[in-house]
Order: structure tokens, then C-alpha cells, then sequence
């Protein structure tokens, strides 16, 4: 390993940050690697990236952070060190109004502080050297899936959620075809907000219509049955942008939770969708998400004044994520 024991790698840092998955692709995070120290680095969120109509509780933004921050955490492992994190978002803001939102959110400028620790350097885990070859392989896949998940991946995928402190949930049934038909009614009312259809035509591309050269897989194909949508509708922006129809069979939808649900938790979410989706790569397996139900609880919400009332679970729901092989 060319770099082993180097104690910052900034090109492998930056690398590797940027390869994380976010909501809709903003990449709404910054890391400031000269600002602090040599052995220090800074994780924010960036404002001007955060989708105000879609996230308004900025649940989505640090949960694409937290993803981000895992990335970083492993690119460091894999030169020797170890990363130490310290998720400050809750501890800094208590009491305080958000300039982004007008509330107490709990979200402030500085959301965790990463150092590194250069003492007694020892090279990464096999586990931890696989999944960062993992960071540039992994993408999200909008194509229906064919192949369903191992029990045994399934229990690694498990166990990678709560090595991260976080629960993955496996859907079942009633509870799948319930979430399809709720994401179904809310993207039909999407359709008739034009702030929503506004924020998915900017982060989906000013470009982004085929015809224009933009590959038709970034929307990917319509489902044969509006009922049960497995995926965002995307094309709301870009009538017509997708090509083709595709049946998309009953599919796995695993649910990543949390005991609580304020900012640092987002942050442990992200983290734990990140290394889930990884071990998934892993194994050959692809995801996409279904949020539009959570993001509808955002909407309803006030921070930390309401309990989400649809999730039947005592633990908050994160991400609904869709897996499966090709």
C-alpha cells in the first residue's frame, strides 16, 4: 500500500468523501483539512446545497454528511491510523435558533471533528480494507432487481447497521406494500407542488433530459404500475425524460433506525447507511431509496416537538432503502 502510514492523505480524502451517496447527488457537506491542524479535520454542512422544500428539517443533509463522514473514517483506516470522531451538532446548538430554518433544529455549523491519531500506527482490517475498495464501486441502481438477498448478507447487513449504533429493520409483506401505496399518493400530490417540482429540476441537472445527452439510467425506467413506485419518481421535472416501462417485482425494503431521532443521530444513520450499502457492494448487491413517506413526516413536523405518529416501531426510521441483485 502505497500510502501506509502516511498520516494525511488529503487526494485520498477528498477521493473519497465525494464518492459517498447524498440526497440527490447535492454532496451537501464540507470538510476543512487546513483549517484546524495537520492531524484535524472538520465536517460542516453546506448551506448553499441543502433542499429547503424536500428536507426542511435538514434530516436528509446530515444524514448525507454522516455517509460522507464514514468514507472519510475508512480512508483514514487504510493509511493506518485511526480517526477519532466527536458528533457535536446536538452539544453546540442546545438552545440556539437555526439562521437556515428559523427553529431549534439542534443543526449548527460545526457537525463533528475528526483527528487523527498518528501514535502506534496498524494496518486496516481486512473487513475495513474491502470496504473502502468498495467506496468507488458502489452506486445507486434505479433498474428493477432480480436477484433477492442472501439470508447470511442479510445478517452482515444487519450487523454493519449496528456497528454504526443503528437498527436495519427487514420489511416484510403488509408493511412493503404499505410504504409502496404511501410513496404512490405522495408522489401524485408532489406533482402539484411547483417548490418541490423546482428543487428537482435544479439538483437533477439543467441539462438532464435525454435528448440532451444525459443518460436516460439517471431517472431510469417508469414503472409498470404507478400503485406500487419503488423508487423517487425523478421525472416529475423532466416529463417524458424517462425511457420505456419495466415491472418491477415485490421488493426488499430494509429500514435503517434509530433509538432517537435528533442530529447526531442523522449523523450515526448516515454512517450506518454508508457501511450497509458497502458491505452490500460488497456482495454484489444494489440499492435505492424510498423516503418520500419520511420526508412528508419532515414537512408535517416541528423539531423535536412532534412524534412521528405513521412508524409503527418504538425506534425512528431514517432511510427505507431497496435492495437487491441484478
Amino acid at each position: 500500500m502505497s500510502n501506509l502510514y502516511a498520516p494525511f492523505d488529503k487526494t485520498r480524502y477528498i477521493r473519497a468523501v465525494n464518492a459517498a451517496p447524498s440526497i440527490l447527488n447535492t454532496k451537501p457537506w464540507k470538510f476543512d483539512f487546513d483549517m484546524v491542524a495537520d492531524d484535524r479535520i472538520e465536517l460542516r454542512p453546506d448551506w448553499d446545497r441543502h433542499l429547503k422544500t424536500i428536507d426542511p428539517l435538514h434530516r436528509e443533509l446530515l444524514i448525507s454528511c454522516g455517509a460522507a463522514l464514514f468514507n472519510l473514517r475508512l480512508a483514514i483506516r487504510v493509511t493506518g491510523h485511526d480517526p477519532v470522531v466527536w458528533l457535536l451538532p446536538d452539544e453546540e446548538t442546545e438552545g440556539a435558533v437555526c439562521p437556515h430554518c428559523g427553529d431549534n433544529c439542534g443543526v449548527g455549523e460545526l457537525l463533528a471533528s475528526v483527528e487523527i491519531v498518528t501514535r502506534w500506527p496498524h494496518p486496516a482490517t481486512i473487513t475495513e480494507q474491502r470496504l473502502y475498495e468498495e467506496i468507488p464501486r458502489r452506486h445507486t441502481d434505479r433498474e428493477p432487481f432480480s436477484r433477492s438477498m442472501p439470508m447470511n448478507v442479510l445478517a452482515e447487513l444487519e450487523q454493519a447497521a449496528r456497528m454504526e449504533g443503528a437498527h436495519a429493520r427487514l420489511l416484510h409483506g403488509k408493511d412493503t406494500r404499505w410504504l409502496l401505496r404511501e410513496a404512490a399518493t405522495i408522489d401524485q400530490r408532489l406533482k402539484l407542488n411547483p417548490l418541490y417540482v423546482a428543487e428537482l429540476r435544479k439538483w437533477t441537472g439543467s441539462n438532464a433530459t435525454p435528448e440532451l445527452g444525459v443518460p436516460d439510467d439517471k431517472f431510469g425506467p417508469e414503472p409498470a404500475s404507478r400503485r406500487h413506485p419503488p423508487v423517487r419518481d425523478l421525472s416529475l421535472a423532466w416529463p417524458g425524460a424517462r425511457q420505456g416501462r419495466a415491472k418491477f417485482k415485490h421488493p426488499q425494503l430494509i429500514a435503517l433506525e434509530t433509538e432517537a431521532d435528533k442530529p447526531s443521530d442523522w449523523l450515526r444513520a448516515g454512517q450506518a447507511l454508508q457501511r450497509l450499502l458497502l458491505t452490500a457492494s460488497y456482495y454484489h448487491l444494489h440499492a435505492s431509496f424510498l423516503t418520500q413517506e419520511l420526508e412528508e413526516e419532515d414537512r408535517k413536523m416541528r423539531p423535536f416537538q412532534s412524534v412521528r405518529q405513521w412508524w409503527q416501531w418504538p425506534e425512528s426510521a431514517q432511510m427505507v432503502i431497496r435492495i437487491g441483485g441484478e
